[in-house]
């Protein structure tokens, strides 16, 4: 594969990318949720438990700003926050629960009904790409 080719394959691979989150942050806009609180509710919402400190690396977000959401959904009765204050457990509440339900259902099914196209057409070796290639990505910009 020629060294043009690679450049356009990265170039169209971050485009697609960008469109990606750009449409999670319009989404997030239309429906009244800003981008990062969208974020810590997305990552909440697969039913588990997590740290702050995870979701500030998995999603990259600064520690100071889940904190402050955190705070906030709290507040609301969304979220519970259990252990040290520099790694709080978060879970949502039963009223949490439904509130994630509510506010990301069309956004959950809207990704479901991508993800099935996608795999429908290509399997989970899009996935399993996608994967690799982050990982290969992240060292190798490690090195330089």
């Amino acid at each position: 594969m020629g060294e043009n080719n690679i450049s356009e394959m990265n170039e169209r691979l971050n485009i697609a990318v960008n469109r990606i989150n750009g449409a999670y942050y319009l989404w997030g806009r239309r429906h009244g949720l800003q981008e990062n609180r969208l974020t810590v509710l997305y990552a909440l919402g697969d039913g588990r438990a997590h740290t702050q400190t995870q979701i500030c690396r998995e999603w990259l977000i600064p520690k100071t700003t889940v904190n402050t959401i955190v705070k906030k959904l709290q507040k609301e009765g969304i979220v519970t926050a259990d252990g040290s204050e520099k790694n709080k457990i978060l879970t949502l509440t039963p009223y949490g629960e439904q509130y994630v339900k509510s506010a990301l259902g069309m956004l959950y099914s809207a990704e479901t009904a991508a993800m099935e196209h996608i795999l429908n057409k290509y399997g989970d070796v899009f996935i399993s790409a996608q994967e690799e290639y982050a990982e290969v990505l992240e060292k190798n910009l490690n090195r330089v």
